[in-house]
């Protein structure tokens, strides 16, 4: 539907792009089938449907101009296949007699500003959020961002065949994320494939079996790149967790995926007039860094050459995993700690980019919407460094997920919104910066806690809130790094600016 068209003189023709190749309706633009013809052709990975007014002509052999209405509306049927079990239809353009409409944006030319000032400010949004935590993607906030990472998309690692994981959930999230891109100008969207597990599977067999042939990465790549096109999406992301299953770093295997994607995105840039990107999740403990490394001599400065961005998970450095407590994303290791040797900490991590070759400017900070928690033996010194002996149930926690210990920040931050365990939170006793015990024991970390007797025992709980947030924005400001990304967008407390993360990050990135 056309709006605020009382402008158009006697439109004679319209030109409209979508993803799909459309069966145009009778009366587009027009009150019967005799009033306009309509032709379409293949642009790059969209179609252009050209409707035409149709003149008519009398008994006499007068020719009376046509002209569109386009009070009617145009109605187009079809859709392009995105995933398998996944087609929707996208129109991103149209044109009337040459001139470009604007589509309707629901915000103003200075709330359009791109919301990271020159950085990235991205989040993942997992499509399983629609579910326990009732977030659909609509809940993003889209003004305080400029990447949604969709996560995550599934493969066949011995074809290379791309897939739907729930067909059902991306059929429903996917177009509405096609939908922001148009709508917010800024706006990058982005194709996950990976993570820790893919449909309760690791994703590190899964990767190193697609990368152990030629014609499995070659399908795999042909097949992401046009899943992203035919979404109107413009970014591929790849989380290879490696470290998951394996000990040794598949360097020239992830080199060898990487280029065959940087290839084809270049290629389809060139094709549809835009610039596609490339990123990738990475590690924050640096003997997995070094190991990459070592794998593949200058492996991460030509990993560096081949994305966009990388985007480092700097959280789950220390967890119920460990021997003792310890704060799960620290920027940087207490003196005290006896984590201390291993240097996993940001600090540490992002210097060890560096170190290697990767431009500062690449790297992107990830920020945990979500806290970690586990029994300890003790809550002797705030429950911090003591022996580790359990992993309590988390918020989200059930029969087939087990125990994980994980609480979103929404959650943490109030107890009613916790869909489980919320009696353990509202236990705790929090120690954030406005105390003296914060300054003493978290200095370097940066990282606020919470401990304390609960329905499930003793507890260390270890998260970030808005005051770590704006200081990890303050380090990537000051050290030149790419922006900041949060894993999950559905952990934040996106309804209350004042507690938000990511609404925290944006206005830091703003001063």
């Amino acid at each position: 539907t056309v709006t605020q068209n009382t402008a158009i003189v006697n439109p004679k023709s319209a030109i409209i792009t979508t993803n799909f190749a459309p069966t145009v309706a009778y009366n587009c633009f027009a009150s019967s089938w005799v009033g306009v013809t309509s032709t379409t052709k293949a642009v790059g990975s969209s179609y252009q449907t050209t409707i035409t007014a149709n003149d008519s002509t009398d008994w006499s052999g007068k020719v009376t101009p046509g002209y569109l209405n386009l009070s009617v509306g145009c109605g187009l049927s079809g859709g392009a296949t995105v995933l398998s079990g996944v087609a929707y239809g996208v129109v991103s353009g149209v044109s009337i007699d040459g001139s470009t409409l604007n589509i309707a944006q629901p915000c103003s030319s200075t709330s359009c500003k791109d919301p990271g000032n020159g950085k990235i400010i991205s989040g993942y949004y997992p499509n399983w959020a629609r579910y326990g935590k009732n977030f659909p993607l609509s809940k993003v906030p889209f003004a305080n961002m400029n990447e949604v990472l969709y996560a995550f998309i599934g493969f066949d690692p011995a074809t290379g065949d791309v897939k739907s994981l729930d067909a059902w959930a991306d059929q429903n999230e996917m177009p509405t994320l096609s939908k922001a891109v148009l709508q917010y100008p800024y706006m990058h969207a982005t194709l996950s494939f990976g993570g820790w597990t893919n449909a309760g599977a690791f994703t590190a067999p899964m990767f190193a079996q697609l990368t152990s042939s030629d014609a499995s990465i070659a399908n795999f790549t042909k097949q992401s790149v046009a899943a992203m096109r035919a979404a109107g999406y413009d970014g591929i992301d790849i989380d290879w967790e490696w470290w998951s299953s394996y000990t040794t770093a598949p360097a020239a295997a992830q080199i060898k995926l990487y280029t065959s994607l940087r290839n084809a995105l270049n290629t389809a840039s060139q094709q549809d007039g835009k610039k596609y990107r490339l990123t990738i999740a990475v590690v924050a403990g640096v003997d997995k860094i070094q190991a990459t490394e070592t794998a593949v001599s200058g492996a991460w400065k030509t990993i560096a050459g081949l994305v966009d961005n990388i985007n480092v998970m700097a959280y789950d450095m220390h967890g119920a995993f460990d021997k003792t407590s310890d704060f799960q994303a620290p920027w940087g290791m207490e003196a005290n700690s006896p984590n201390l040797a291993t240097k996993y900490d940001i600090q540490d991590a992002m210097n060890a980019y560096v170190g290697y070759g990767v431009p500062a400017s690449k790297l992107v900070l990830g920020v945990p919407a979500y806290g970690r928690s586990m029994n300890v033996a003790s809550l002797d010194n705030y429950g911090l460094y003591q022996t580790v002996t359990g992993v309590p149930g988390g918020d989200n926690d059930d029969a087939s997920s087990g125990a994980t210990g994980v609480f979103l920040y929404n959650c943490i931050i109030n107890s009613a919104v916790c869909n489980h365990n919320g009696a353990t939170i509202a236990a705790l006793t929090f120690v954030n910066q406005e105390s003296a015990t914060f300054n003493q024991l978290s200095s370097q970390a940066q990282e606020p806690w919470a401990y304390g007797s609960t329905p499930q025992g003793n507890i260390f709980l270890t998260y970030d809130n808005v005051a770590t947030a704006t200081f990890k924005t303050q380090k990537v400001k000051a050290n030149g790094y790419g922006g900041v990304m949060v894993w999950e967008i559905d952990g934040d407390a996106v309804d209350n600016p004042t507690m938000s993360l990511i609404n925290a990050m944006k206005t830091e990135l703003n001063k």
